[in-house]
């Protein structure tokens, strides 16, 4: 089942991202997981093949050990640091599978970010911590592991060039454009007294786009009217205004 985030852009650009699903997820960690371990056998490899292996002792032996958990930890986060600064919020398994980290508020995560999610995914493999882990995961509406949400980051799949809506683009979706003139005048004129009339006609039909069109007309009306957008009900002011323009139906 789709499960889709609405985010609302710095920008104010309203855009829908498609969550990331726990199979894709696991697929894709598994992909990292597979690189990451053949990257670790060629350091390995290479280690023993440049010499080390002809000495002998407790002192070689423990510098070898200390030497490979080393290896084992940058690979192990770094892997994911790296490449997710490289590709932009993606690793090579997540390319492979469309998806990428980005925050909650849809912009693109920072070294940072990036650094304190993967850390903590340590805890996500603990012994301890793994059933919970997996639980927290499973019963999130946003599936985020520990590391997600210390960071405030989200896994998503990929927009394929896809525009974001904009305001225009919405009230264009009426056949018909709404344009401000800046004044603080009441009443609203034809124009904007349809186009408020059919989405409060039509907005159960809209789907995932609901929270779009209202989004952008209670701006728009609170714009008009020189008012501050506070906690009152969208459709309870829409309906304020349909009732006060009410002969402009007749």
């Amino acid at each position: 089942m789709r499960k889709i985030k609405n985010i609302i852009t710095p920008e104010n650009v309203f855009i829908d991202f498609e969550l990331a699903g726990l199979g894709s997820r696991f697929l894709a960690f598994l992909i990292d997981f597979m690189i990451q371990c053949f990257s670790i056998f060629l350091i390995i490899i290479m280690i023993f093949s440049s010499g080390f292996s002809m000495y002998q002792g407790e002192e070689i032996d423990s510098y070898i050990t200390a030497l490979g958990i080393v290896v084992v930890f940058v690979i192990y986060n770094g892997y994911f640091i790296f490449f997710e600064m490289l590709m932009n919020g993606q690793s090579p398994g997540k390319r492979l599978l469309n998806l990428m980290v980005i925050k909650e508020t849809g912009e693109a995560i920072t070294f940072f970010d990036s650094a304190l999610r993967n850390i903590i995914r340590v805890i996500d493999f603990l012994p301890s911590f793994y059933l919970a882990g997996s639980l927290i995961m499973v019963f999130n509406k946003n599936y985020k592991r520990i590391g997600d949400m210390a960071a405030n980051t989200i896994v998503v799949k990929k927009l394929k060039n896809e525009k974001p809506l904009t305001a225009k683009d919405i009230l264009a979706g009426f056949s018909m454009e709404i344009k401000s003139n800046g004044t603080n005048i009441y009443p609203v004129n034809e124009y904007e007294f349809n186009v408020l009339k059919e989405f409060m006609e039509r907005k159960e039909q809209l789907g995932e786009k609901k929270s779009l069109f209202t989004f952008y007309l209670n701006r728009y009306f609170h714009s008009k009217f020189n008012m501050e957008i506070k906690g009152k009900n969208p459709y309870e002011f829409f309906n304020e205004i349909l009732f006060m323009n009410k002969d402009r139906g007749k």
